[in-house]
């Protein structure tokens, strides 16, 4: 017989024509057999029959459904479940109750569990009877949108929970590196990491720290000049050819910018000053070692300081035969730790910029940026604290 590889296909007996043949009975005999083999013994298990047993799962177009839904009272902790889907209610109707073990687990058997009512808190224990949920920690289930669904491991005979929506809050904090336990998830820093809650809203931010200055922090400055346009610098609009900014052509124009010492930078190395400048003339004929010399004059003081400390920083930046409108970097150091001068977290700097048209063969060019920047152990959201 061909089933249940392929369909047993049968030749019709007529009465008073055909005679029936023990070959003929026999084959009917092997397709039941063969049919009885393919479902097993009492395909229909505890329920009257297979379509039964199969409608406690499937709706009637074939889609998985949970099922009986029905409503199920904890009691001294336990319950025993006879679907895979379940309310449960706290014992003696109470705001909050712990549920400990399940029975009725079998081998790859799936649950759902939600809570009857929004008033209700059903506790799901991890680890003090048959069940372990997911992160280690325990699942509450407070709303009726919650649900945590469970599989048995008849391995370890015990059920393994997670929820859904996971809806996890921080339980903990640490500092210096370890393991911070959520309700559902281990966060896991390096041994030099910080993670914080900052602000009122409680954002959660992981910082990275390392024993050494590894990262550097960048901040642009907005630039200006005293009397643009007139004895000042002028400030030229971006076009084709150049991003726009603001043009010197002698010594008295001057440009100021203004920046803070943030209390992230490490406090042992010089922060720098950047310098984007355009040369603005063809200087193709010019010398192979011609310069833009540039002179920084730096002001800086902190909260409680009456004078102002300063230095002044010049670079010769060498353009050479350079044609019209490419763009170069300047970089000015700033000696954090000068006698007398020592730069210090809190400070507000301002920094005053200006050609040094007696040194420099190439005398104009426009500044299009300048940024300021440090070194610092860590990168992450800034507060007061860092």
């Amino acid at each position: 017989m061909a089933y249940p590889a392929a369909l047993d296909s049968f030749t019709a007996n007529t009465d008073d024509v055909d005679d029936v043949l023990a070959a003929d009975m026999n084959a009917v005999q092997t397709a039941i057999e063969n049919i009885e083999t393919e479902l097993g013994t009492d395909p229909a298990g505890s329920v009257a029959d297979v379509k039964t047993r199969l409608a406690v799962s499937l709706t009637d177009t074939g889609s998985l459904k949970l099922t009986p839904g029905t409503t199920l009272t904890i009691s001294s902790g336990v319950i025993t479940i006879t679907g895979n889907y379940h309310k449960v209610e706290t014992e003696a109707s109470a705001a909050s109750d712990d549920l400990d073990t399940i029975n009725g687990g079998a081998a790859g058997l799936f649950v759902r569990l939600v809570t009857v009512n929004d008033a209700r808190d059903v506790v799901i224990k991890h680890g003090t009877g048959n069940i372990y949920c997911m992160g280690a920690k325990d699942i509450t289930l407070s709303t009726s949108y919650e649900a945590c669904d469970l599989q048995y491991d008849t391995t370890n005979t015990r059920w393994i929970a997670f929820k859904c929506p996971p809806g996890y809050s921080l339980v903990g904090n640490i500092s210096g590196g370890g393991t911070l336990i959520t309700a559902g998830y281990n966060l896991t820093l390096p041994a030099t990491g910080t993670a914080a809650l900052l602000g009122t809203a409680n954002v959660f931010t992981a910082v990275q720290r390392t024993a050494t200055s590894l990262y550097r922090r960048y901040y642009h400055i907005a630039l200006g000049a005293a009397n643009p346009g007139a004895s000042g610098a002028t400030f030229v609009v971006a076009s084709a050819n150049t991003t726009g900014g603001w043009r010197l052509t002698n010594a008295i124009h001057l440009l100021r910018g203004q920046v803070d010492v943030h209390a992230d930078w490490d406090g042992a190395s010089d922060p720098t000053f950047g310098v984007k400048f355009m040369c603005n003339v063809n200087n193709t004929g010019g010398g192979v070692g011609d310069t833009v010399d540039l002179k920084a004059t730096v002001y800086y003081k902190g909260t409680g300081d009456t004078a102002c400390k300063s230095q002044v920083v010049e670079v010769s930046t060498v353009i050479g035969q350079s044609p019209q409108y490419k763009q170069f970097t300047a970089s000015f150091p700033i000696d954090w730790d000068a006698v007398s001068n020592v730069l210090e977290v809190g400070d507000i700097i301002s920094i005053i910029l200006n050609l040094e048209t007696d040194t420099s063969e190439v005398d104009d060019i426009v500044i299009t940026a300048m940024e300021f920047s440090y070194l610092t152990t860590h990168i992450g959201i800034e507060n007061g604290d860092e």
